[in-house]
């Protein structure tokens, strides 16, 4: 198995475990608050009450819920860039320089919506910008929740995450 191959792999694996995980938790959370609120009250009560202690349970864990999906969305936006920085590092390997057209980094990563320089890319898509002597990169992706995340790569070979608005490194 060649390298490529395996950095497909691991990165797809990768993205799957952690969504089956943050899905999991989920339905965990929401299932133990649910038997918990049919719990409280007398016996006829939760005898003839159970739906109204179910969607008690699921109101109660709506903002919270709302934010662990959230939460989920970002994380997706960032396993997506790093997804792609590996992408990109391997186009480095094979032609010694970013020369990321969507075409030839898609044949890498095709799991991935490539766009070129998108000043703000659609949800689940990478805009990639390569910089003078194709020695640098930066990507970006926007998460549903509307934060855009950025993964730059200076010709140096430094890396800098950043996210916006106003919510920092990553």
């Amino acid at each position: 198995m060649d390298l490529i191959s395996r950095l497909r792999e691991t990165a797809s694996d990768r993205f799957a475990g952690r969504e089956r995980l943050v899905i999991g938790a989920i339905i965990v959370v929401v299932a133990a608050l649910a038997f918990m609120k049919m719990g409280s009250g007398d016996s006829a009560e939760r005898t003839t009450d159970t739906p109204k202690g179910v969607d008690a349970a699921v109101s109660e864990v709506s903002p919270t819920l709302g934010g662990q999906l959230t939460g989920a969305e970002d994380e997706m936006a960032r396993t997506t860039l790093r997804t792609a920085s590996i992408a990109m590092e391997t186009l480095f390997a094979e032609g010694q320089g970013f020369t990321g057209t969507p075409a030839s980094v898609a044949r890498i990563e095709p799991n991935i919506a490539w766009k070129v320089g998108a000043a703000n890319p659609a949800a689940n898509e990478v805009s990639v910008t390569v910089g003078p002597q194709n020695t640098s990169y930066e990507l970006s992706a926007t998460s549903s929740s509307g934060k855009t995340y950025k993964y730059t790569r200076d010709a140096a070979g430094q890396v800098m995450r950043t996210c916006e608005p106003a919510c920092g490194t990553w």
